[in-house]
C-alpha cells in the first residue's frame, strides 16, 4: 500500500475524476494484489521493482477494479483500456520511498526496541541477588531505554524493590522519579520484577 500512496503523490498514476473517494480503495487493494503477483519478490529480494512490473501491475489493477465496481452495479463513465508506463528510476525512487515509510522511525526503536525486549525474556532470573539484577537492569537501561532513562544500580534495585516490596522500599522518592521519567523503563522494571516474584514463587514451591 505505500508504494500505491508514493506512486499517487508522485505521479506515476491518475485516477480520473470519476473515481470518488467510494471507489478509491478498489483501485489501491486491485494494485497491491497484482504488484504481488507481478513481482512477488519485491522488496524482500531486490529493493527495486522489475523493470515494467508494476506499470504492467497498474493496468491489471484498473482493469479489475472497474470490473469490480460495475459488478456491484455502481457504473463508472471510465474506459477500459489502460496504458501506464514510467521509466524505470521513477520507480525505483518512489519505490525506495515506500521502504522508507514503513520502516521503523529512530524513535519508534527506542520506544519499542524488540531486540533489547528479547534480551528481557530470554534471561533467567534464578539464582540472582537483586544486587547483581539492578546491575543488569541499569545496564540494560543504559543501552536500550530512552535517553532521559538512566538507571544507576542503587536506583535499579530501589525499584525492583518497591515492585516486589513496596514496604521495604528504602529511597524509593529517587525510584519513583526516574520510573516516572520514563515509561518504557518503567514497563522494562516492572517485567523484570515480574520474573523475580515468579521465580521466587517457584523456588519456594
Amino acid at each position: 500500500m505505500a508504494l500505491w500512496l508514493a506512486a499517487i503523490d508522485r505521479g506515476l498514476v491518475v485516477l480520473p475524476d470519476q473515481v470518488t473517494d467510494a471507489y478509491r480503495n478498489d483501485f489501491a487493494l486491485a494494485f497491491v494484489k497484482q504488484s504481488k503477483a507481478l513481482d512477488p519478490d519485491w522488496p524482500t529480494a531486490n529493493p527495486n521493482p522489475i523493470d515494467g512490473a508494476m506499470d504492467n501491475a497498474l493496468n491489471a489493477a484498473f482493469s479489475e477494479a472497474l470490473g469490480e465496481i460495475h459488478a456491484r452495479g455502481d457504473l463508472l463513465d471510465v474506459e477500459d483500456d489502460f496504458d501506464f508506463g514510467s521509466p524505470a528510476e521513477d520507480w525505483e525512487a518512489i519505490a525506495g520511498r515506500a521502504l522508507r515509510t514503513i520502516e521503523r522511525p529512530p524513535l519508534t526503536k527506542l520506544l519499542a526496541p524488540t531486540d533489547g525486549a528479547r534480551q528481557l525474556a530470554e534471561r533467567s532470573y534464578v539464582d540472582l541477588s537483586i544486587a547483581e539484577l539492578a546491575e543488569d537492569l541499569a545496564a540494560w537501561t543504559k543501552a536500550w531505554a530512552l535517553p532521559r532513562g538512566q538507571l544507576s544500580a542503587e536506583l535499579a534495585a530501589n525499584a525492583l524493590q518497591l515492585w516486589l516490596s513496596p514496604a521495604a522500599c528504602n529511597g524509593a522518592d529517587g525510584a519513583v522519579r526516574v520510573l516516572s521519567s520514563d515509561p518504557f523503563v518503567a514497563r522494562a522494571t516492572r517485567y523484570v520484577a515480574i520474573r523475580v516474584g515468579s521465580s521466587n514463587v517457584g523456588m519456594a514451591a
